[in-house]
């Protein structure tokens, strides 16, 4: 293969991996950073960062291998390291976004309440059982 027909297939192969995974998670994501930003602007935004952030990933680190590849004398393995170096590069991206996104600890798992209570307020005063 010709190198630049080696960077169009590589290219092909980020771009298309990104966009499958912008596609499944564009509207998901929408809705989750709205209700962590408070505006539909502010979601907007960061919900276009992040499409944007998850096609340079691949494209990035495809282009790196491409680099240092040694595509020219092994080019059966030229896909499998493409779809490779793509897939892990979208495999970071996405780690490193779910743990931004995702809240502390403490909010996750409130605390439970005392055992034996129940959840159940105190009552304020004695209990009778004639209301009379």
């Amino acid at each position: 293969m010709t190198q630049p027909l080696d960077f169009l297939i590589a290219l092909s192969v980020a771009v298309g991996s990104a966009g499958l995974v912008v596609a499944t998670l564009r509207r998901p994501l929408f809705r989750v950073v709205t209700d962590l930003c408070g505006t539909t602007e502010r979601g907007q935004f960061w919900t276009a960062y992040f499409c944007v952030l998850i096609v340079l990933a691949p494209v990035l680190a495809t282009s790196f291998f491409l680099g240092f590849s040694d595509a020219a004398t092994n080019p059966d393995l030229f896909l499998q390291r493409c779809v490779f170096w793509s897939s892990l590069a979208l495999t970071l991206a996405l780690v490193i976004f779910g743990r931004s996104v995702l809240p502390p600890r403490s909010q996750r798992f409130p605390s439970a309440p005392p055992s034996g209570s129940q959840g159940l307020p105190k009552p304020n005063g004695p209990i009778s059982s004639d209301e009379g």
